[in-house]
């Protein structure tokens, strides 16, 4: 251990135990979630510290900013986080175990909880995340398209670049693939900023001996996780709410009159992978024999009509 991490253990923590219950910070980011919470435990002077995510959506003071959060971090801590916890994938969650890395490493995680969906031997999860791969190689193939035309100045075409490019924002930011083929799209979207931000506060935390555990919807009441060398903390539970663990109720995304529930995405109704395909509606008849396989797939998804009832 280098002696700058052995003098950073030791160092007591600013961010005092309370008297009962719980301690909420959150960090205010320009757009972003992260949460230090602190536990009152057996020792009325030691702490229980919770992390829950750690990012903020680009900005030009994104790096600064959650550098500065970083650090403020382990300074309340004392560079021990008893638990961390990763609700799910996205930039704006993740994205300060990248950009504040080197601040992250010097600290130690103990344990360290993920969703099912981040379980790589989770038939379901594994799924999803080649599904989700797909969407995200169809969001760069629909940019790169529907680009050509805005410059062409076509301003609807125009704004479904905005739109589109701006849901980049959830990933880690826009990627220039304008020259790239199929493959190297899917590579790029298995390859996302946020999985690597997850795969390095994974190793992390592994370094410390903490492997992760994986959470699923129903389980509970779960205590707090014993950390080394950590008082215990009492009358504290913990219960798993989401995300289901079945496709067809992770599809219900919106709310109904009757059921008061919600549609389903399946069958009829309008996916997100035929949402940004749209943009391929664009693309001339006449060149459709330079397409690839994937791209005549994807612009097939974008016409709301079969073949055989379209007019040309």
């Amino acid at each position: 251990m280098s002696r700058q991490r052995r003098s950073q253990a030791v160092n007591k923590p600013t961010m005092p135990p309370p008297a009962s219950g719980v301690t909420v910070r959150m960090y205010k980011q320009i757009f972003g979630d992260c949460f230090l919470l602190a536990f009152r435990t057996t020792d009325p002077h030691q702490a229980y510290y919770m992390l829950i995510d750690c990012g903020v959506l680009d900005s030009t003071q994104e790096p600064e900013r959650i550098t500065e959060i970083a650090k403020n971090i382990a300074e309340a801590t004392g560079g021990h986080i008893h638990l961390l916890v990763i609700t799910h994938e996205h930039w704006d969650h993740v994205s300060g175990f990248e950009r504040a890395f080197d601040v992250f490493k010097e600290m130690t995680i103990h344990n360290l909880w993920l969703a099912w969906t981040e379980d790589p031997g989770d038939d379901l999860a594994q799924e999803l995340r080649t599904k989700f791969e797909k969407t995200v190689a169809a969001l760069h193939l629909a940019v790169d398209h529907a680009s050509k035309f805005a410059a062409a100045g076509q301003a609807s075409s125009t704004r479904a670049v905005e739109h589109v490019t701006n849901l980049f924002a959830f990933f880690g930011g826009p990627v220039n693939l304008a020259a790239a083929g199929i493959e190297d799209r899917l590579s790029v979207a298995r390859r996302s900023k946020t999985r690597k931000a997850i795969e390095q506060i994974c190793a992390v935390a592994a370094s410390r001996g903490a492997e992760p555990e994986y959470c699923c919807p129903g389980e509970g009441p779960l205590p707090l996780p014993t950390a080394r060398n950590a008082p215990e903390v009492p009358d504290v539970a913990v219960y798993v709410l989401g995300p289901p663990h079945r496709e067809a109720d992770l599809r219900r995304i919106n709310p109904t009159v009757r059921g008061k529930e919600v549609y389903t995405t399946a069958s009829t109704a309008l996916t997100l992978e035929v949402a940004f395909a749209m943009a391929l509606q664009d693309q001339v008849v006449g060149d459709r024999q330079n397409l690839s396989i994937a791209e005549r797939e994807l612009q097939e998804q974008s016409f709301p009509f079969e073949e055989r009832l379209r007019i040309s």
